[in-house]
């Protein structure tokens, strides 16, 4: 069987909105240098935002799928044993 792909299209409007709910936790500076000022951070807040909804969109679908596997051993058991 060959990979599935799907491409989600967000409207423009929707992106900032987008950046800011999956950027959480992103943070403009990485560390503070020996002189005391802030380490920039080389990845940008929409970088992040793209990763985290990358992953939260991947642990949903890895979430689904074991439960889907759970629930058919359950039957299964069910059906042997009743």
């Amino acid at each position: 069987m060959a990979d599935y792909k799907f491409e989600l299209t967000i409207p423009e409007a929707r992106i900032p909105e987008m950046v800011d709910a999956f950027g959480k936790g992103w943070n403009p500076s990485i560390g503070i240098d020996d002189n005391g000022d802030p380490i920039p951070n080389p990845q940008t807040k929409a970088n992040f935002a793209k990763e985290s909804f990358d992953f939260k969109i991947k642990k949903f679908i890895h979430s689904q799928v074991m439960q889907y596997r759970k629930d058919n051993v359950a039957l299964d058991n069910d059906e042997i044993v009743g």
